[in-house]
């Protein structure tokens, strides 16, 4: 358990950093490109709530949840989970998340 805090109070120290850094980065570039057009919709997410709606993916979800919850903790591994806009990525990362298998199989989850 003392691995986890020291690990767990590194990533926080680090996600300051990072923040700070994005925020001195987003200054520059706001003061840089005066010329920026807001109405740039081409980057921009809106969350539908969709979820409710969710359906389909099931191998996609079963395949997730497997890789998540497997007994291998021989590595660490990142799960990318990749595709064009709107295809649902990010519904079906949230589906698997608030999954139960997920919830039981893990003692802390955090959606970032």
């Amino acid at each position: 358990m003392h691995q986890i805090g020291k690990e767990t109070e590194s990533i926080r120290s680090r996600m300051i950093d990072l923040t700070k850094q994005l925020e001195s980065i987003s200054s520059e570039w706001e003061s840089s490109s005066s010329s920026v057009d807001d109405t740039d919709w081409s980057r921009k997410t809106f969350g539908h709530g969709v979820e409710q709606y969710f359906v389909g993916m099931k191998e996609e979800i079963q395949l997730l949840e497997s890789l998540l919850t497997n007994d291998d903790h021989s590595s660490n591994q990142v799960i990318s989970v990749c595709g064009m806009g709107g295809l649902g990525k990010t519904s079906l990362a949230r589906k698997v998340y608030q999954g139960e298998a997920v919830q039981r199989w893990f003692e802390a989850r955090a959606w970032i």
